[in-house]
């Protein structure tokens, strides 16, 4: 896996297959979603990748609420490493970064990793206030020519594994 710190100084040219997110720990439900970012973008020839957030959004947009980490940003990679992603992004969230409108985010996807679908749960959001919904995405996908693929929660022992 080819970790990637600055998202701005990268352009892929294949397409590719990514989620987004924390991924705080890297458990049984983020690898099963990986794991189909990693046979899709197989079965379309193309790359798979991974954005995470760091620092977590929520240390960053509620300071006083807190957070324990369950890895170091280090330790997430080196989680995340043998799972069979191309890609590891690194995105420096900050509250700058948090004003970024879903559009302009999707469009730094587009631009730079040459995004052509995003594989994600059924609660996922990106961007400004969480403007980025399933039906935001959807409807911009036919526009920006991406595909956004509902991933349904993986179950251990019969219970939703989430974080």
């Amino acid at each position: 896996m080819e970790i990637i710190r600055d998202l701005t100084a990268v352009h892929l040219t294949c397409p590719t297959v990514l989620t987004i997110g924390a991924f705080d720990g890297v458990h049984r439900g983020h690898q099963y979603l990986i794991s189909h970012v990693v046979a899709r973008a197989k079965e379309i020839g193309g790359a798979s990748a991974l954005v995470t957030l760091h620092p977590h959004p929520k240390v960053v947009l509620r300071p006083d609420s807190p957070l324990q980490y369950l890895s170091t940003i280090e330790e997430r990679l080196d989680l995340l490493a043998p799972l069979g992603l191309d890609y590891g992004i690194v995105f420096p969230f900050s509250l700058e970064t948090s004003q970024i409108r879903a559009r302009d985010f999707v469009q730094l996807l587009i631009d730079h990793v040459n995004m052509r679908e995003i594989l994600c749960g059924a609660d996922f959001a990106l961007g400004y206030r969480r403007e980025g919904n399933l039906a935001f995405l959807q409807e911009l996908g036919k526009e920006k020519g991406f595909t956004v693929t509902v991933v349904e929660p993986h179950r251990f022992d019969g219970h939703i594994v989430s974080s």
